[in-house]
């Protein structure tokens, strides 16, 4: 996945907008508004015979030219305007940046590309900014039974935040879905692919699934709500290919508003293990961060030697690659057409201490243990603190275990999330048909923590971790 730049791509060449254009909203995120480029056609001058072949005949049909060319070259991009806000750096800064740090990562048909485009009409920041100043101004004229957030430009949560008066925008590529053909876009962050370096020995969660916990608790968000999905499991390293298609399945379920058809399921699942992103995008994050945050000094600055340079840099590349998005575009049939990696804007070294304090939150408050519970007087509605139901981590020693099936001598069996036998029990009740299924599951559980508690106790628990190799033993 690696690419080999050169001088000669369009990273590097600055692009200069043409005059007549109009610039539509598409959307916008925390630190950024993109817009959609219309390039208004132009007629093909008329060049009267006596000045054909003249200096002036010729510069107006190469201005035609150029022109043409650019309604061309844009009608598959779109046009990034950053956000004016502290923590934004300059246009420039920031894609020299990711061409020096993220360009060399993938091959070019692998990322969302970027391409520097000089703003030359000085008028246009001022005038979008208008914009978005009308469109806030028409929703706060609302003031009885105000229409659907939907229903306006802007989000609400967007209003006070306007465009910087930057000399450069950035051309991306375009991967908004085309209405008239039916296309799907999937858009989505695969977060922390690997462990937290500063994670406890142990932990019963990563560092997704522990953040996702806190945020639910501190929301008190209800217990038997929809449990997060483990990034862990998109690496699931299991010699059974049935076990990783049921968990990229999982994932999909969760972020499709509608199923996919099973062939086009299959065909995700297939390009996913062939391709290793997961793995490879895993490997990138763990290699840039090996001590994590926590193992950074406090001090920044003049005193901070080369090696802590480096060591902060190689953070803010993992942070990036941990916050990446991934979007992935399908026809009508589901066919997979084209899936692109965006979102590497390098972070700011102003978020080391905010990574910080959060990363020691999560480990002082017992939420990488799962202790959150006995540490704070406070949990889940009142659920254990360990199994699926508080957030399904693969970390967790009995999580994601269900019931298989029947064997033929009555007993059930269940398997762990690496989808290994666990246990073969004979159950209490041997129907549960009916009104006395609840029971059943409820026995399944009672005997999977009873017996994942006795091997703990008797050090006799050992499982494989999401990236191979063992993890230590008692959990």
């Amino acid at each position: 996945m690696k690419n080999n730049p050169d001088n000669n791509n369009p990273a590097t060449v600055i692009y200069n907008l043409p005059d007549a254009l109009t610039l539509t909203y598409v959307g916008e995120g925390a630190a950024n508004v993109v817009y959609r480029i219309e390039v208004h056609p132009q007629p093909r001058p008329i060049i009267p015979p006596e000045l054909e072949g003249t200096p002036t005949a010729e510069r107006a049909l190469s201005k035609w030219k150029h022109h043409v060319d650019a309604a061309k070259y844009l009608s598959n991009k779109l046009l990034r305007l950053r956000k004016d806000l502290p923590t934004t750096a300059p246009t420039e800064v920031s894609h020299n940046n990711w061409h020096r740090l993220f360009y060399p990562l993938f091959q070019p048909s692998e990322l969302v590309e970027q391409q520097l485009v000089t703003l030359n009409n000085k008028s246009l920041i001022k005038a979008l900014n208008r914009n978005l100043l009308l469109n806030k101004l028409s929703y706060s004229t609302v003031t009885a039974n105000p229409s659907p957030e939907r229903d306006f430009l802007r989000g609400q949560s967007r209003f006070g935040t306007y465009l910087a008066d930057d000399e450069y925008g950035l051309l991306i590529t375009d991967m908004t879905p085309d209405p008239s053909l039916s296309q799907t876009l999937i858009e989505f962050k695969p977060k922390w692919l690997t462990q937290s370096p500063n994670a406890p020995p142990h932990s019963r969660r990563c560092r997704t699934c522990a953040l996702n916990a806190r945020k639910k608790a501190k929301a008190k968000q209800a217990a038997n709500s929809a449990p997060d999905f483990c990034p862990l499991r998109l690496v699931l390293d299991h010699k059974d290919p049935r076990v990783r298609e049921l968990n990229y399945r999982a994932f999909w379920t969760q972020l499709l508003e509608r199923e996919l058809r099973e062939e086009g399921m299959k065909r995700l699942c297939g390009w996913v293990e062939g391709r290793g992103v997961w793995g490879y995008l895993g490997g990138l994050q763990g290699g840039r961060d090996g001590g994590g945050v926590l193992g950074l000094g406090e001090e920044e600055g003049e005193g901070e030697g080369e090696e802590e340079r480096n060591k902060r840099e190689n953070l803010q590349v993992a942070m990036t690659l941990r916050d990446c998005s991934f979007y992935m575009r399908f026809d009508k049939d589901d066919n997979l057409l084209e899936t692109r990696i965006g979102d590497l804007d390098f972070k700011s070294a102003d978020k080391v201490g905010e990574w910080r304090r959060k990363e020691r939150e999560l480990r002082d408050e017992g939420w990488y243990l799962g202790l959150e519970r006995g540490k704070r007087g406070a949990g889940d509605g009142g659920r254990d603190a360990d199994g699926e139901e508080r957030g399904g981590c693969l970390l967790s020693p009995w999580t994601g275990m269900r019931v298989r099936g029947w064997e033929g001598d009555g007993k059930y069996k269940y398997i762990t999330p690496m989808g290994e036998p666990f246990q073969n029990r004979r159950p209490r009740r041997r129907s549960w048909g009916g009104s006395t299924e609840v029971e059943f599951r409820r026995e399944v559980r009672r005997l999977i923590r009873g017996n994942a508690k006795g091997l703990m106790r008797e050090g006799r628990w050992e499982r494989r971790n999401s990236v191979g190799g063992r993890d230590g033993g008692v959990v």
